[in-house]
């Protein structure tokens, strides 16, 4: 692959969106071909998956359904959004990946890990991001970041369906994080949600900058 593709990852109000489009705007202010996605959601196909995954209203999908919902979305855009534009020699942002669905099926839903690795290795067509960046944050600061933020498919004041999710899943969910980011020291970059915003993106850029060098990716 002659691009780059970063993620970033993190519990409901983490930050990770913020951080996601920070780096975009840096590098493209930069001179950098860059592109910013997100899953669910980075395709046509994907928007509709993402209001049946986040909508209240489906609240009877069970846990092997959604998980393939949300390997349906990753197919579609793997194959036809960051594969290509990976391949163009761009620097790729993506908002969540293979990391949401390995901790929020595994560690939270209880699915077993092994299957949902090699589902994922599918879906990717064995694409894994170069780095991953884990924005980690207690439960209850996201929960509360999450019910004020403008939202989709849920009225500002309250939470999605996963948001909606009892404290022990959420729990799970961070713990799973911070597990893959001990098992994959070299790609998973875990920073402190507590610190300030700027410091959070300071830390992010030296480290995409140092990688971004490593991997000869130039400015056009």
């Amino acid at each position: 692959m002659k691009g780059v593709l970063l993620t970033f990852e993190g519990i409901e109000g983490c930050g990770k969106s913020t951080q996601a489009q920070l780096v975009f705007d840096y590098l493209r202010k930069r001179g950098y071909r860059v592109f910013m996605s997100r899953e669910p959601g980075g395709t046509f196909l994907g928007k509709k998956i993402r209001e049946l995954v986040l909508n209240k209203s489906y609240e009877g999908i069970t846990d092997i359904t959604e998980l393939f919902l949300y390997l349906a979305d990753r197919a579609q855009h793997v194959d036809t959004v960051v594969k290509p534009h990976i391949e163009d020699g761009a620097v790729v942002i993506c908002d969540r990946f293979i990391d949401s669905t390995f901790v929020y099926q595994g560690y939270g839903r209880g699915i077993e890990k092994d299957f949902i690795v090699k589902a994922n290795k599918i879906a990717t067509q064995k694409i894994m991001p170069d780095r991953t960046f884990i924005i980690d944050i207690d439960i209850y600061t996201g929960l509360k970041r999450s019910a004020h933020l403008e939202k989709e498919h849920a009225p500002k004041g309250t939470l999605d369906r996963i948001e909606a999710e009892t404290e022990l899943f959420h729990e799970h969910i961070r713990e799973g994080f911070k597990s893959l980011a001990k098992k994959e020291p070299k790609r998973c970059v875990i920073l402190d949600g507590s610190l300030e915003l700027h410091d959070i993106h300071k830390s992010i850029i030296a480290n995409v900058n140092m990688l971004l060098k490593r991997k000869k990716i130039f400015r056009f």
